[in-house]
């Protein structure tokens, strides 16, 4: 099906970015955008952000609220229609988990969670980013009640806790081949 969105999501660091890393064929109908970077783009050119300013100085002006994600879907909109005919999967930051409307726009479209035990996940990132605070610290934002409830929404779930990098990474391409 072409001009489909997909939506990836999942904790932060458990490995949605890297496993999206792949050479894409043209066969396969598909292209992938980082909603944080998407965001960011469309914040500049509106003059939201300044050119200095990041994706977290977005979330900060309105705490990851329900402001935060509509720049999010804008920007992916625009991003669906410069490739109208293609499937549009989405890595979607954790950050715009935190919008009340968050589990509306899930909802409504396909969804593929990316899951791994929370301890596997923290390593990643800590190793990732630096030192991000505790593991429990860590596990209370991004497997909060809260978060796990949106994690049930999803269509599809990829277990990215114990496979490597191009195991992970052929398993996601034939996933979206069959989406």
């Amino acid at each position: 099906m072409s001009g489909r969105l997909i939506l990836v999501f999942g904790p932060s660091g458990v490995g949605k970015t890297t496993a999206l890393k792949f050479d894409i064929s043209p066969e396969m109908g598909v292209v992938i955008g980082i909603m944080d970077e998407l965001a960011e783009n469309l914040a500049r050119e509106c003059g939201i952000i300044s050119s200095g300013e990041s994706v977290i100085g977005l979330w900060r002006m309105w705490n990851g609220g329900n402001g935060f994600l509509s720049i999010g879907i804008e920007a992916v909109s625009k991003f669906q229609n410069l490739n109208p005919e293609k499937k549009c999967v989405i890595d979607v930051g954790a950050g715009f988990l935190d919008a009340p409307c968050a589990r509306d726009w899930l909802a409504r479209n396909t969804t593929i969670l990316f899951w791994a035990p929370k301890e596997i996940a923290y390593e990643r990132r800590k190793k990732r980013c630096g030192d991000q605070g505790t593991l429990q610290d860590y596990g209370a934002r991004e497997y909060s009640p809260s978060r796990l409830k949106l994690y049930e929404l999803a269509n599809h779930t990829v277990d990215a806790g114990c496979d490597s990098e191009d195991s992970l990474r052929n398993r996601v391409k034939r996933l979206l081949c069959e989406i």
